[in-house]
C-alpha cells in the first residue's frame, strides 16, 4: 500500500508542477489565457483537498504539508495572473484561498 501511495503522490506532484510551468509560460507569452487555463487546472485539481481535507475546517495553514503546497501553488497561480494583468481574476482567486493580495 505505501509503494502506491507514494506513486499517487508522485503523480500529483508531476501534475501540479505541469499545470504551475503552463502558468509561468503564459506570463512569459503575456497570453492571460494560458494563465487562466492553468489557474483553472490548479484549482479544479486542488479543490477536493480544500472542500474534504483539513482546510475546510478554517482557514489555510502554512505548517503542514498538503496545506502549504496547496497554498504554494495557489499563491503561483496569483502572482501569474498579476503578472499579466487581469484584475478581475485577482479577487476570484484569492477569496477562496484565503490569500492575502
Amino acid at each position: 500500500m505505501f509503494v502506491f501511495r507514494k506513486w499517487i503522490e508522485s503523480l500529483s506532484g508531476s501534475a501540479m508542477s505541469k499545470f504551475l510551468r503552463a502558468a509561468s509560460l503564459g506570463v512569459q507569452l503575456n497570453e492571460s489565457w494560458i494563465v487562466l487555463s492553468a489557474a483553472a487546472y490548479v484549482w479544479n485539481y486542488s479543490s477536493h483537498a480544500v472542500a474534504h481535507g483539513p482546510l475546510s475546517h478554517g482557514p489555510l495553514s502554512l505548517s503542514h504539508g498538503p496545506q502549504q503546497k496547496i497554498v504554494t501553488s495557489l499563491q503561483s497561480i496569483l502572482d501569474a495572473i498579476k503578472a499579466v494583468e487581469i484584475p478581475r481574476y485577482t479577487t476570484f482567486i484569492c477569496r477562496p484561498s484565503n490569500i492575502p493580495v
